[in-house]
């Protein structure tokens, strides 16, 4: 290549990055513009707030709460104003800077209120509370108003409590003043006016910045307004929420609610009222009186995954403004919009030249993640020095640009290489005349290959219409019908709600079988023993009923033989060998119409309690064409008879033989065409004693209570609805009494007042989760029981996924009864309160069941067929035409035109009808 040229290719090359990056950065920027991409800023803006090194424990700040011990200690919530004064009254008496009052207390509390008055008035250094609305829009979230204490208001002193939240709930921002739509004059938030009166005795003083509207210099830092657009803001809900003064919050540390490294000193009521702290604690300090009970609902998310109560936001804004002022750079700043914009397209332009370099395949790819940790660490480190400045847009950039580019290249590449082809196919051409008759035989061996690789794609197509066909129509059905119900105008609304579960659940069903055929089919052969110990004799009798049916609507005789040497206890895997049976025993049934099915079974070979058993399917069916028996165990392929049948998936005997060849043994086959198959395997077990079988004992189902039983209280206990609506419907239905809390804060105040003889409970919950739920409860039955010299115990019951048997533990010490696993079973259940309660269950009387099993005995088809004919052409017709509509109602209709001489027509019909057999009718219509 000339000088020239490649000069020609490096400008060519340029102008691809140039253009790329700045096509790339343009949609990046109008993405963000448009809000699209802050939600992932600002979780990436919480995920830098929670890396950053906590700071020390602010000395300058104490924090008064009021914790749920405190609400026991004060006989309840809201405190008298007497109490109040009294609070207030010990903290002044240490000489604190400032007291801030974050709780509201706009009209007198039951006793007291005179003496607080008094003190309110004598106390200059106290500031109380209010929450102002921000606006009058329908569509804006509004805070409902709360006035300050009239003698504070009168006093001047008084700032707002609001806090300002992201369109995700979480309190990032946080106001210095701001005003109210209805009130002319800005107000200052409680953070701000604590801050700025401490730094005034420090002879730091707030003041306007000439020629810049809206800033102000205090201290070493400046205050100014927060751009709508700033750093990942940028949604419409953004552009709405951010008024008044704000700054980003720059928390100290993580949240002390539930932590022992509070970022400020905390203290409780009752350790103040008893005096169990030290004498000059408060003096010169500023203090915040406010909640520290999530019961209060003063708790609120930001940054942190752990809730953070309201005096602590407040502190963490006070002690940012101090800080900020004295030493400055703790305000988090945002960078201006044009410097955004010129860093995403230089990491646009990073990734066009990374996509520049991989299209022309140089190793490029080791660079991406290298250039990936390099924009995380640049944007950290500038957090780390409170500079926030968006990366999802230059992530965006910088992934999008890399693969434009190397898209557009390998476009270019592909291009030369067609004209390069074009040119050497003009070549070759010339070439290849010289050889026509070699090009001629290597046609017709094509010819042959393809016809075979068209061949088997035919069969692996067959094969995935066939199973999707199989698995789908049944549960086509089941969702029609119930979708069919649900139309029924006389329907309850409790039963359309089971119908609604009924329907979710099967296309929850359909979508898992779609994922277990794709999985089959990438995961086919890998596959594990799983050996147990059961009764074979049993397993034998089993499948014989289920086919025993069949047999009999085909009119085949169906026998099974098992020599009395074959052990009746065996070791290997239960459900493996059941599944070949049912295969072999599914196919000769299937392409069987005359004769008989035989199963034997024998001992081949036995030493000691090592056995070499022979399983043996053999049918007078249509039979295998000698020619089709070397693929019959090939995968996806079927035999012309199974083809004909448009029934199948051509994959039941390869998984059958896989598994005879993992339990030690080998599949053969023999047939012969209209004459009948004869399928042999064989397997190794060992033979076990009965004491190792585990016992099948059928249990009577529950179907209600005994009488002259107390009522027994049930209290539910979950987060998710479907979890609390499946055990309600369960024990509703038996006949106990059920309430239902969604977490553990909401269990405690039921059990409070509905006093419940026994609770199930979810362990994980958010708000208060089933451990700390029972350990609050059985605190206060201690107290209770102290109290009234009598034991107080509810029986709790917990409900677990775990498996693990430290969480068992757990469980069990934070006071639980007992605990059962998901997923559980009813009777299980059940039983664990019969264990507890001493209940005492009314059961289903078996005996009907078997008797009302016993009459659905489907009649002869040639009694069925000989009953037909005593009925008309046009009932016969109408029969045909509801039957193709699926409309059972209509055919019970006409089941009542059959005269007395077709009961048994009249019954097996009735059956059918019942068991949705709709095809069975039409072959007797046939």
């Amino acid at each position: 290549m000339s000088k020239k040229e490649k000069k020609s290719n490096k400008t060519h090359l340029f102008q691809i990055i140039l253009g790329n990056s700045l096509i790339v950065s343009f949609l990046c920027i109008i993405t963000s513009l448009n809000g699209l991409l802050e939600v992932p800023e600002l979780d990436f803006y919480d995920l830098l707030t929670r890396r950053k090194s906590a700071q020390d424990i602010d000395p300058r700040i104490v924090l008064v709460g009021v914790t749920e011990s405190d609400l026991e200690y004060l006989n309840g919530w809201p405190i008298s104003d007497r109490k109040l004064t009294l609070i207030l009254n010990k903290i002044k008496q240490q000489n604190p800077h400032s007291i801030a009052l974050d709780i509201y207390r706009d009209f007198p509390v039951f006793e007291g209120y005179e003496e607080l008055k008094s003190f309110l008035e004598a106390t200059p250094n106290i500031i109380g509370v209010e929450n102002i609305t921000l606006s009058n829009q329908p569509n804006e979230v509004m805070a409902q108003a709360i006035k300050a204490p009239p003698v504070l208001a009168e006093q001047d002193q008084v700032a707002i409590a609001n806090f300002t939240f992201d369109q995700d709930f979480v309190i990032r921002r946080a106001f210095l003043a701001v005003r109210p739509y209805d009130h002319e004059e800005a107000k200052l938030s409680l953070a701000a006016r604590l801050a700025i009166d401490y730094l005034e005795d420090k002879n730091i003083l707030l003041t306007p910045i000439p020629n810049k509207k809206f800033t102000y210099q205090l201290g070493k830092s400046e205050f100014k307004l927060l751009d709508s657009k700033a750093g990942g803001y940028a949604g419409q809900y953004s552009l709405n929420n951010i008024r008044g003064n704000q700054i980003l919050i720059n928390y100290r540390g993580k949240p002390c609610n539930l932590q022992e490294d509070c970022k400020f000193k905390k203290i409780s009521v009752q350790d103040l009222l008893e005096n169990n702290i030290e004498a000059d604690l408060f003096k010169d300090k500023i203090v915040i009186f406010g909640s520290f009970s999530g019961s209060l609902g003063d708790i609120f998310f930001t940054s942190y995954q752990t809730p953070m109560f309201g005096i602590e936001v407040h502190a963490h804004i006070t002690s940012q403004i101090i800080n900020a002022a004295i030493e400055g750079n703790t305000l988090i700043r945002t960078l201006p919009e044009f410097i955004e914009w010129f860093w995403i397209l230089l990491w646009a332009s990073v990734g066009s030249s990374l996509g520049i370099l991989l299209g022309k395949k140089k190793v490029a790819s080791l660079g991406i993640i290298p250039i990936t940790i390099l924009l995380v660490t640049v944007n950290r480190s500038l957090f780390l020095q409170n500079i926030w400045l968006p990366i999802v847009s230059p992530f965006a950039g910088l992934y999008l640009s890399l693969i434009t580019a190397a898209g557009y290249l390998f476009w270019q590449q592909l291009k030369d290489y067609t004209r390069n082809l074009e040119f050497k196919v003009v070549e070759r051409t010339i070439e290849l005349k010289e050889k026509n008759q070699e090009l001629a035989d290597q046609n017709v061996k094509l010819d042959r290959a393809r016809d075979i690789a068209d061949a088997a794609n035919r069969a692996k197509s067959q094969f995935l219409a066939n199973m999707s066909h199989e698995l789908r129509t049944p549960l086509n059905a089941i969702l029609g019908f119930s979708q069919l119900m649900n139309r029924d105008p006389q329907l309850s609304s409790t039963q359309a709600t089971y119908l609604s579960i009924v329907n979710r659940s099967g296309e929850h069903l359909l979508n898992l079988i779609n994922d277990v055929l794709d999985m089959a089919k990438i995961e086919a052969g890998r596959m594990n023993l799983n050996l147990k110990s059961f009764d074979l004799r049993s397993i034998l009798n089993s499948i014989e009923d289920i086919f025993m049916l069949k047999a009999a609507e085909k009119q085949l005789s169906l026998e099974f033989t098992c020599d009395e040497l074959v052990p009746q206890y065996i070791l290997t895997d239960e459900k493996k060998l059941r599944q070949i049976l049912l295969n072999l025993l599914s196919n000769a049934i299937k392409f069987t119409t005359v004769g008989s099915i035989k199963l034997l079974v024998k001992v081949l070979e036995k030493e000691d309690n090592q056995y070499c058993l022979s399983f043996t399917v053999q049918d007078t069916g249509a039979g295998i064409a000698a020619t089709e028996l070397n693929q019959l165990f090939n995968p996806f392929i079927q035999t012309e008879t199974g083809i004909k049948s448009n029934q199948g998936t051509g994959l039941g005997l390869p998984i059958s033989r896989k598994f005879v060849q993992m339990m030690g043994g080998e599949m053969s086959v023999s047939s012969k065409l209209e004459k009948g198959s004869i399928f042999t395997f064989t397997i190794k077990v060992k033979s076990v004693k009965e004491s190792l079988v585990e016992p099948l004992i059928q249990r009577p189902k529950v179907i209600g209570l005994e009488t002259n039983q107390p009522i027994y209280k049930i209290l539910i206990v979950d987060d998710r609805w479907v979890n609390r609506k499946l055990l309600e419907r369960l024990l509703t239905a038996i006949g106990f009494e059920t309430q239902e809390a969604n977490d553990g804060q909401e269990a405690i105040a039921i059990w409070k007042s509905w006093k419940p003889d026994l609770i199930w409970t979810d362990i994980r919950m958010p708000i208060l989760n089933g451990y700390e739920m029972t350990k609050q409860i059985r605190k206060r039955e201690a107290a209770i029981s102290r109290q009234q010299d009598s034991e107080q115990h509810t029986i709790i019951l917990a409900i677990t996924a775990s498996i693990l048997k430290e969480d068992e533990e757990l469980i069990l010490q934070s006071g639980c009864d007992g605990f059962i696993r998901k997923p559980f079973k009813e009777n299980d259940a059940l039983d664990l309160m019969q264990e507890f309660l001493g209940v005492k269950y009314l059961y289903e009387d078996t005996s009907k069941v078997e008797l009302k099993e016993s009459t659905n005995i489907v009649a002869d088809q040639s009694i069925l067929k000989e009953q037909l004919q005593l009925t008309s052409d046009d009932w016969q017709e109408e029969l045909k035409h509801h039957t193709l509509l699926g409309d059972d109602q209509s055919i019970h209709v006409l089941l009542t035109e059959l005269p007395d001489t077709a009961q048994e027509l009249k019954q097996t019909l009735n059956i059918w009808i019942q068991q949705f057999r709709f095809d069975l009718i039409q072959n007797l219509l046939e």
